[in-house]
């Protein structure tokens, strides 16, 4: 049955160490999570390892292919009262928004056109504590420290509206009346990031036919002043990282510009300003993107663009090709 390493006997002694069951080839018992088959192809993982059936290049006794697999397990869900639309949740943000050290949540409503903030309470659970409007149609939200106060605050697209509402929060959960800032275009994603360096956390918007839009924060929470910028057609997700290697944040786009779909990456050059570097197509139209250093080499901008035919590892160097720095969530057109 091939040899266990050291790290795998010692999540079998916290197994037994639990309450136990087996089910779909997973132990669990206490806080721990053990695959005996974690790619369930009928055969214990040791043996997949002995056989050479998998790798395991960092020889933790666990196939490569589970170590890019989460290792811990949820308790059931448990669902939280917060006004009546709670069933219509488009997005969320998670911060400590009453600053007790627990993570509390925003929820954006769209039917409602409201935000509920959810209070995390001592035993896990969570309570509504506030409820706010915001434009029409609400649709993504993200959360920042807008007025430098050093408490988070929260912001949502509105598609029916076509707005930007900014909600400050006091730093007791309690929030102020949102404050509505015109987009011009139906907007589909937005990200939070100091853009100009200036200290202050800016806002920039994607959506229309072709649009982006950079929110400039002027330290309040005031976005009034903007820049438009012109991106492939159809824009519908986006990331921020720093792309070049530089100590800028740049921007990645995926649009729904035709087949292929079109990634863009504009490098940011300062004093507000942004050059398209180049557009890289890939075959799926893009729904979600994020920026990681997936190969581990502790860098996330040595590569403007994702790398093709790659394949995921969690050693480096057991590859052809490097990992990209991107990773995009793509739906069928």
């Amino acid at each position: 049955m091939g040899r266990f390493s050291s790290r795998l006997a010692r999540a079998v002694l916290a197994v037994t160490l639990g309450p136990v069951t087996l089910g779909s080839g997973i132990l669990t018992g206490g806080s721990r999570l053990l695959a005996i088959d974690c790619n369930q192809n009928g055969t214990e993982d040791a043996n997949d390892i002995s056989n050479r059936i998998s790798k395991d290049c960092n020889q933790n006794g666990v196939p490569d292919e589970c170590d890019l697999q989460p290792s811990f397990a949820f308790e059931p869900a448990k669902t939280p009262t917060c006004g009546t639309d709670l069933l219509n949740t488009i997005d969320v943000a998670a911060a400590d928004f009453d600053g007790d050290q627990a993570m509390d949540i925003a929820s954006a409503y769209r039917n409602s056109n409201q935000v509920c903030i959810l209070r995390r309470n001592a035993d896990g659970s969570y309570e509504g504590i506030g409820m706010y409007e915001v434009g029409s149609g609400p649709w993504a939200m993200v959360s920042g420290d807008w007025n430098g106060d050093g408490k988070p605050d929260v912001a949502t697209i509105n598609r029916i509206a076509q707005t930007l509402s900014v909600l400050i929060n006091d730093g007791n959960g309690i929030f102020k009346n949102a404050v509505d800032f015109f987009l011009e275009f139906e907007p589909f994603d937005l990200r939070a990031g100091d853009l100009d360096q200036d200290g202050f956390a800016d806002i920039a918007v994607i959506g229309g036919f072709n649009f982006l839009k950079v929110l400039w924060n002027d330290g309040d929470g005031d976005f009034s002043l903007n820049t438009n910028f012109t991106v492939p057609s159809y824009p519908n997700a986006m990331t921020l990282g720093q792309f070049d290697g530089g100590d800028q944040l740049d921007i990645a786009i995926g649009s729904n510009s035709g087949n292929p779909a079109t990634l863009a990456i504009l490098l940011n050059i300062g004093n507000r300003d942004f050059l398209p570097l180049g557009e890289f197509n890939y075959s799926d139209n893009p729904s979600a993107m994020t920026t990681a250093d997936l190969d581990g080499d502790q860098d996330t901008g040595t590569s403007p663009w994702p790398t093709t035919n790659t394949t995921l590892s969690p050693c480096s160097g057991t590859t052809a090709t490097e990992v990209s720095p991107l990773a995009m969530s793509t739906r069928p057109a």
